[in-house]
């Protein structure tokens, strides 16, 4: 059995995204944090990352969207180089 990789980052602010209502509008939810925390995620949780944003699956299919605090190029040696360590 494969051993999950994971990944430490400094999270922000984040946005729930819950899906859409039946008129078809987005329904999310958005949260502010005081202070930045360190979090350890699942590599295969996550869906998406920009310079700003890393996006990771959530229960019942939400995803969300959380600022990170620790640059592009770390988060990209991180996704890219698979340099994360298993647990």
């Amino acid at each position: 059995m494969a051993k999950v990789k994971f990944i430490e980052l400094t999270l922000g602010n984040y946005t729930i995204h819950h899906g859409y209502n039946s008129s078809g509008s987005e329904h999310k939810e958005l949260f502010s944090v005081e202070i930045p925390k360190q979090v350890i995620i699942p590599l295969d949780s996550v869906v998406y990352a920009d310079n700003e944003h890393i996006v990771t699956r959530y229960i019942a299919g939400r995803l969300i969207y959380w600022e990170y605090h620790n640059g592009y190029e770390y988060l990209k040696n991180k996704l890219t180089k698979s340099t994360a360590k298993p647990f």
